[in-house]
């Protein structure tokens, strides 16, 4: 909100400046309010059709706004445009990381929206290059390095999951989301106590980071240390309680201490504040067949 307060004074001195056009349509577009980021935009290449810089931040905004499109064969459109606009960024500028970076939030974006397995394999792949050849343009961006390791991570890649967020925390030591995944991609690659050392480290530099406090709960649970969980979860809790994965998590720690009804409550409670949580609607439904004796506790109960 100060950001589009500050702009819209920079535009009533000086109504001519492209850039501040562009720069208030994304401020625009971040708070929400879509038709004005477009009339933004529209004033934005109107003084300077050729910037290039408004045609990054006009095709981000496109590809943002793009999935909430009902009509399928206007979304393409809509994501065409996008693709259009970066490809001609990087045509005519080359190593541009904000224009590779905006190319694979594009290609992310078709991923999750395509249907057919083959396609959304090309697309994850054109993705993968596309931030490649963001961090290639600027080594030392470590949130590049960190979009990387989440697609790696999304898509099994452990290994280079790790690699990537290490090198964003090395790059840029105050991204709390690289030592958080970090210790994720560990967790996941089976090396408890690596991971376990990495939230205890990031803890101990953003000390209000919830969802570190939430993953050190799954890690513990998975140990077996439950009275370690539950504290872990606890405080994630004081720091954020509408957090609706704490709430699903918790769920599941109550099934493996036996408290099933604190569990049917957790999940209630995490669908209340997210109704559309597919991973609680399922553990409470798994619940209930739990309850009736006909699935055990370990079947198919899901993490958030």
């Amino acid at each position: 909100a100060e950001a589009v307060v500050f702009l819209e004074k920079a535009i009533d001195t000086d109504p001519s400046q492209p850039y501040v056009w562009s720069n208030l349509a994304c401020a625009y577009s971040g708070a929400g309010r879509i038709a004005e980021a477009a009339r933004a935009f529209k004033h934005a290449r109107e003084l300077d059709d050729c910037n290039l810089q408004t045609a990054c931040n006009l095709a981000s905004q496109i590809t943002a706004v793009a999935p909430s499109e009902a009509d399928p064969e206007a979304r393409k459109e809509k994501l065409r445009q996008a693709e259009h606009l970066f490809s001609r960024v990087i045509k005519e500028v080359g190593e541009y990381t904000q224009a590779w970076a905006g190319m694979a939030a594009l290609f992310r974006t078709q991923a999750d929206l395509e249907e057919d397995e083959g396609e959304r394999k090309r697309l994850v792949f054109l993705c993968m290059e596309s931030f490649s050849r963001a961090v290639e343009a600027d080594p030392s961006h470590g949130a590049l390095w960190t979009q990387l390791g989440l697609l790696s991570l999304s898509e099994g890649d452990y290994p280079k999951a790790e690699q990537c967020f290490r090198t964003a925390a090395q790059r840029d030591p105050s991204l709390a989301a690289a030592w958080c995944n970090l210790g994720i991609a560990l967790q996941l690659s089976n090396k408890s106590t690596e991971a376990c050392q990495m939230y205890v480290r990031s803890l101990s530099q953003f000390k209000d980071a919830h969802h570190v406090y939430n993953n050190l709960g799954n890690l513990y649970r998975h140990l077996g240390r439950l009275p370690e969980a539950l504290a872990a979860y606890q405080r994630c809790g004081e720091l954020r309680g509408d957090y609706a994965t704490l709430h699903n998590n918790m769920g599941l720690l109550h099934i493996t201490t036996g408290s099933l009804d604190d569990a049917s409550a957790s999940f209630e409670r995490a669908l209340q504040i997210d109704p559309n949580m597919d991973c609680a609607k399922s553990n409470a439904v798994k619940l209930e067949l739990l309850r009736a004796g006909k699935v055990k506790e370990d079947d198919g109960m899901v993490v958030a």
